[in-house]
């Protein structure tokens, strides 16, 4: 087995931060400063109505996936996941409105990728990759496991399109047909995925080369839905306990609430 570069020892051991770091715990109807923080990060990385960066990765069913290719012909949805990231867990089957389901419904009109990055919870259970062939059986795992019916590309082992599109271990992002970024999420909630979906197929079918196509903006802070859903908050719970049992202590330390139960810690 080849030894770890410096960039992907980097990359897949990231430093935790020491806590409380409070990106949700706060008062009634507050907005935690962190929040704020990393959203003004990401809505400055790779713009809504900037040209999506392009990207080649290996497919884990073979081959390679290159964005360029959807460029012309249809809208893109990106989506970054890992194995022991709960949010991923329990959107892609479980929650009411699920990930298959959304690539079952908009599949034929929507490219779907899912990119594999570095663990977001890495535990004795779930440790950091250690070489690409250790994250690609992590992420068939993930395949098998879950049930996961759209295209996964392997991010390299230093995670260059992780680290091009987001800081964050489960972002979205949406890209109109003319390869321009039309939609993103900070957090995964698949719950307002659809209208994304939705949104830019709208556009797509109105933009003819004729037809003027009134556009705005729209910035929201939402409710991610699945860890109060009770089957949602199951998987996620799941998720956590076979990453190992110091990283759900590490998340009480480190965010201010217990995973199990949403609950101030």
């Amino acid at each position: 087995m080849a030894e770890m570069t410096e960039a992907e020892n980097a990359y897949n051991h990231p430093p935790m931060p020491e806590g409380p770091m409070n990106l949700w715990v706060g008062g009634v109807g507050a907005v935690p400063e962190l929040l704020g923080q990393l959203a003004e990060g990401f809505r400055q990385m790779v713009p809504l109505g900037s040209e999506a960066p392009d990207f080649t990765g290996e497919l884990l069913a073979g081959g390679n996936y290159s964005l360029s290719a959807s460029k012309g012909n249809k809208p893109v949805c990106i989506l970054f996941a890992s194995i022991s990231d709960p949010p991923i867990i329990s959107n892609l089957d479980t929650t009411p409105v699920s990930l298959n389901g959304l690539y079952k419904e908009y599949g034929d009109k929507v490219d779907f990728v899912m990119v594999y990055t570095r663990e977001a919870h890495p535990g004795s259970g779930t440790p950091p990759h250690t070489s690409i062939e250790d994250k690609r059986a992590r992420a068939q795992q993930m395949v098998d496991q879950e049930n996961v019916k759209m295209p996964v590309v392997v991010d390299a082992l230093d995670g260059p399109i992780h680290q091009r599109y987001t800081m964050m271990p489960n972002s979205v992002y949406v890209i109109n047909r003319g390869g321009v970024v039309a939609g993103k999420s900070l957090l995964l909630d698949s719950t307002v995925l659809g209208e994304m979906l939705n949104d830019v197929l709208t556009w797509d079918a109105l933009d003819d080369g004729e037809t003027v196509v009134k556009k705005s903006y729209h910035e929201r802070i939402h409710v991610c839905r699945a860890p109060y859903d009770e089957a949602g908050r199951a998987k996620e719970c799941a998720a956590l306990e076979a990453s190992g049992p110091e990283m759900v202590e590490a998340i009480k330390a480190m965010a201010g609430f217990d995973p199990f139960t949403w609950k101030k810690a």
